[in-house]
């Protein structure tokens, strides 16, 4: 065959099988007793976290100076509750086992929910829920 006469290539399957995929799972920052000295987190900057954001449980309050946003849910388990200086925003939902608290407002895409209470300088906002 000469160069004019190459035959056209074969579609390879096992790519035309695995092209189309649903979008991989968020990243996660679990932040843990190492990055928390008397209440205050001291760890990554997450004032505009591009994942989800998880606060191990038993950790009382985490407070957080400034903002806390993650493009997923932001989610503190049992025993653990989230204080913002300024706002909470989460692409998904917001959970506490304890309380949700923020100087500015708090937004979910999805629902709020909290073990304790939800307090906020400015507005509370949810695509579903508060509970």
């Amino acid at each position: 065959m000469t160069e004019e006469q190459t035959p056209a290539p074969v579609p390879d399957e096992s790519a035309a099988a695995a092209a189309p995929q649903a979008p991989a799972e968020l990243p996660a920052l679990h932040i843990t007793a190492e990055h928390v000295r008397d209440g205050e987190y001291i760890g990554p900057d997450v004032s505009a976290w591009m994942g989800h954001i998880e606060i191990a449980a038993d950790l009382g309050t985490v407070r957080f100076a400034g903002a806390i946003a993650a493009t997923g849910r932001i989610r503190a388990f049992s025993g653990a509750g989230i204080e913002a200086g300024e706002s909470i925003k989460a692409g998904g939902s917001i959970e506490a086992g304890e309380s949700i608290k923020a100087g500015g407002s708090i937004e979910a895409g999805e629902s709020i929910k909290a073990g304790g209470s939800i307090e906020a300088g400015g507005s509370i906002e949810a695509g579903e829920s508060i509970k």
